[in-house]
């Protein structure tokens, strides 16, 4: 359900089972329903975008307060406590002046590497009681045809507060959100060999 104003397109965009997304029905309510209240307690998520532009140029984009580059460099923000779960890592290619690669974090060429898992959780609680940027990076180097779906959960709860889809991100693909208190990133295979994720940027 969405509150929505003005002129919109409602997009559904298949990401696996038959030839075809499906949806059964479209209801619309007066202009009068309230709207949706906000997350319950100090957690708040918003959704920011989507960016196929950047690919692994992130250096003056993002990570201006922290990052964590799958297999190469660590430097997390001091408000901010990480710990993943129900991931490995690899490295496709651990030099490369491809620009689908993520730039390293001190040394000048770039590298191509994951977190990969079926089921991957990023853990991630701000202790300062600010609204901060948070990036995922996915990148599908091998072109595997991964799909993925991204939820942002309640920590506390356990409650879904944002879900994202992922397709075609061969080349690339950042999702941002804004971000306060204790969340968890859950990022689950929806098709391809598994669920990828390449790299975390702070803002």
């Amino acid at each position: 359900m969405w509150n929505l104003k003005g002129h919109v397109l409602l997009r559904i965009t298949r990401t696996s089972g038959g030839n075809y997304s499906v949806f059964s029905a479209l209801f619309f309510d007066p202009s009068t329903a309230a709207p949706a209240p906000p997350p319950a307690g100090p957690t708040a998520v918003s959704f920011v975008g989507t960016d196929a532009a950047t690919r692994g140029t992130w250096k003056g984009t993002y990570g201006s307060q922290g990052y964590s580059i799958a297999n190469d460099a660590l430097a997390l923000p001091a408000y901010a406590a990480v710990q993943q779960s129900g991931t490995g890592s690899y490295t496709w290619a651990p030099s490369t002046a491809d620009t689908r690669a993520l730039m390293k974090g001190a040394a000048a060429d770039r590298i191509a590497s994951t977190w990969y898992g079926s089921v991957m959780t990023t853990d991630i609680n701000f202790v300062d009681g600010l609204t901060h940027r948070v990036a995922l990076y996915l990148l599908d180097w091998d072109g595997n045809g991964r799909a993925e779906t991204i939820d942002v959960l309640d920590a506390a709860t356990g409650g879904v507060l944002d879900t994202r889809p992922a397709t075609g991100f061969g080349n690339g693909q950042y999702l941002v959100w804004s971000v306060k208190g204790h969340v968890q990133l859950r990022v689950t295979r929806t098709a391809g060999a598994n669920a990828v994720c390449s790299g975390l940027f702070f803002d």
